[in-house]
């Protein structure tokens, strides 16, 4: 295979859906020679900050010189977002090699791996031939049974915000979900969960830690949030300053447990030192965390999708553009809150432009809308994302008006580029 047979190798592996459990990556991956027992891991689950949790951390032992992998999801630009290496999207060429390797092994096996096993398996694998000193993976959906917990020994294990999402798939209660996500823990490593937990979260993380002999890291102090604005924060941690580069008070949260997963590592013998830790902090940028694509006028693009997501993207609109109204471009997953979302931007919508993400699972255009004006929201309705956008630029140039596109990483890849292009 080449890199887009492989590409459309991995895509038709979809029709095999989401399905939890170990099983067929256990049988995948022993066919492999379980390359993901070969690279020291740091293993991440939460609701809400895994993506920018990881990529500090990651940045961090780059920082310091270590060959390092990323596993996170989704991308947004380019497909290899999700299997980095050194910072950067992974090789192409190598993920091709490795995915017609996997495709051989997936024919022989009687029950069929799905997609994001197949993505999984080819990063294990090429973290493996690439000879990494570290890998940082972040789980897909969950942790109990999410098909990166073949992680035997991580050397650290960390828990960010955990909030209601995926219920259909890990529980109707914040408890249940909570259980899910500790089931990363194995017995003794060492877990650094993020300040601001829900108190429901938190005793099941302290019950499960007490279970399987696991040391809790939590931040030892609130962090001072010394300056924050539209393009990020500083503050000072434990006698030292940092800098954040997105916006938000939430990356504070995310980068103080990357701070603990740094140190955590320097005490096991990584060489660590302080001025890394800033760096690798300072440098992390994620397309679509409040990002600002334009400065003036002023346009951003967030991919936050569920209540608790949705809710620190507004805190962080009040916090930097005090009573100021925004022109919305929307798009959302069906199978997110999107009733509490709305709720939730109500107050900040001069007008919503409802559109239609390129997914199987989007919420139509006209649903959205009609759930936007159900919370008091002027909304229209454009299903094309690219023609949502060039709504809302006509609208909020009209107004005199910043504008946010939002409500999905899914949306946010439909039009990052488009965006990117808009003199």
């Amino acid at each position: 295979m080449d890199y887009s047979q492989a590409l459309a190798y991995v895509h038709s592996r979809l029709r095999f859906g989401i399905r939890p459990g170990l099983e067929r990556m256990a049988d995948l991956m022993a066919r492999l020679g379980n390359p993901q027992d070969r690279v020291p891991a740091v293993h991440i689950a939460g609701t809400n900050g895994k993506g920018s949790t990881s990529t500090m951390i990651s940045n961090i032992l780059v920082e310091a010189g270590y060959r390092t992998g990323l596993f996170t999801s989704p991308y947004v630009c380019d497909f290899m977002e999700r299997i980095q290496f050194g910072g950067t999207p992974g090789d192409h060429a190598l993920f091709a090699q490795v995915m017609t390797r996997l495709s051989e092994l997936a024919a022989q096996m009687d029950d069929p791996p799905t997609e994001f096993e197949m993505v999984t398996a080819a990063a294990f694998e090429m973290y493996r031939r690439l000879g990494c000193d570290a890998a940082v993976i972040e789980t897909g959906l969950g942790g109990l049974l999410d098909c990166t917990n073949l992680l035997r020994s991580p050397r650290v294990c960390v828990l960010t915000s955990i909030s209601m999402d995926h219920m259909d798939i890990l529980g109707d209660t914040i408890e249940q979900i909570a259980a899910q996500k500790c089931g990363i823990m194995k017995p003794g490593a060492p877990v650094v969960v993020s300040g601001g937990q829900d108190p429901r979260a938190m005793a099941v993380i302290e019950r499960s830690g007490r279970a399987k002999g696991c040391p809790l890291l939590l931040p030892p102090e609130q962090p001072e949030v010394l300056e924050s604005g539209l393009f990020g924060s500083t503050f000072r941690f434990a006698g030292e300053t940092y800098h954040t580069a997105m916006m938000g008070r939430h990356q504070v949260t995310n980068a103080v447990s990357a701070i603990l997963t740094a140190q955590e590592l320097q005490s096991q013998g990584f060489a660590i030192r302080p001025e890394h830790i800033v760096r690798g902090i300072e440098r992390t940028v994620l397309p679509a965390r409040i990002q600002v694509i334009r400065r003036d006028p002023l346009l951003l693009l967030d991919g936050a999708h569920n209540e608790d997501g949705v809710r620190r993207l507004t805190d962080a609109l009040r916090e930097n553009l005090p009573g100021q109204k925004l022109v919305f471009v929307t798009g959302m997953m069906a199978d997110k809150e999107y009733e509490k979302a709305m709720a939730l931007i109500a107050g900040l919508a001069a007008h919503l432009v409802a559109c239609t993400p390129d997914n199987p699972r989007a919420l139509p255009a006209e649903e959205l809308a009609a759930c936007a004006r159900r919370h008091g929201i002027d909304a229209s309705a454009a299903a094309d994302p690219i023609a949502a956008c060039r709504v809302g630029m006509r609208l909020a140039r009209e107004k005199g008006l910043p504008m946010i596109v939002n409500g999905s990483l899914y949306l946010a890849g439909d039009v990052y580029s488009f965006l990117k292009s808009v003199e």
